[in-house]
């Protein structure tokens, strides 16, 4: 289970057929919302932690 039940980015609620990813601070997010955030940002969406 991820911590959060939600993607932080487009605060839309995971369902079963959502492409998800989750990042090593163990947040999780649509693949595509991801993708578009780390085009601009090199941190996580929710707790800023830095991209590696």
């Amino acid at each position: 289970k991820f911590i959060n039940e939600e993607c932080c980015i487009c605060s839309e609620e995971f369902v079963q057929s959502s492409f998800i990813y989750e990042m090593g601070c163990r947040h999780a997010f649509h693949f595509k919302c991801l993708d578009m955030w780390l085009e601009n940002k090199g941190s996580c969406p929710c707790c800023r932690k830095d991209i590696v």
